[in-house]
């Protein structure tokens, strides 16, 4: 996740920012809608299962090399 890119980060037990995040989201449609453009993009980009295919792919042909 890129903060206010992808998504938002805070720090683990933070209620309060939480719910100021998801405020912000709520009142801002158009801010609410590029972030979940962008995060679609790099989801669609960095976990497709061809991609993880191909990664686990070449993990497995260096393992077995290293035999």
């Amino acid at each position: 996740i890129e903060d206010g890119v992808t998504g938002y980060l805070f720090p683990l037990g933070s209620t309060s920012e939480l719910a100021d995040r998801i405020k912000h989201l709520i009142e801002d449609a158009p801010r609410r809608e590029r972030i979940v453009e962008r995060a679609r993009t790099s989801l669609a980009t960095h976990f497709n299962w061809k991609r993880n295919v191909s990664v686990l792919e070449g993990l497995f042909k260096e393992l077995v090399g290293q035999r």
